[in-house]
């Protein structure tokens, strides 16, 4: 399971390391962008660090508040390679686009490129 965390008004990823366990010492964090297999049904769970956060990507049907303190599981699923962009809550009005033009990117890529790329961030 890929665990994302808003923090600092931007996404952070945690996956498992090779003991296949998460929040162990050799787990892997990438920032910004999110890598995910296509082709995969994903289990991700949310949490937020600081604040309330919004994880909204329409191509991928995604708008989920996320708040401190809580964590919740979404499903994510695509056969598209490519980018998909987070876009910036709402919650803040016009102070969002302070915080961060874009708070993250989901990039999709093959399964074989996703392990070999998540291999060599270890």
């Amino acid at each position: 399971m890929v665990t994302l965390s808003g923090s600092n008004f931007k996404w952070s990823a945690r996956y498992p390391g090779p003991d296949r366990q998460s929040g162990t010492t050799d787990d892997v964090y990438l920032s910004e962008v999110i890598l995910l297999p296509t082709n995969h049904h994903l289990l991700i769970e949310l949490s937020s660090e600081d604040y309330v956060y919004v994880l909204a990507c329409p191509e991928l049907s995604l708008n989920q508040l996320v708040v401190p303190g809580r964590s919740q599981r979404v499903v994510l699923f695509s056969e598209q390679e490519g980018d998909f962009a987070l876009l910036p809550a709402t919650l803040c009005g016009p102070a969002a686009f302070v915080h961060s033009a874009s708070p993250g990117t989901f990039r999709f890529v093959p399964q074989r490129r996703f392990r070999d790329t998540l291999e060599g961030e270890r």
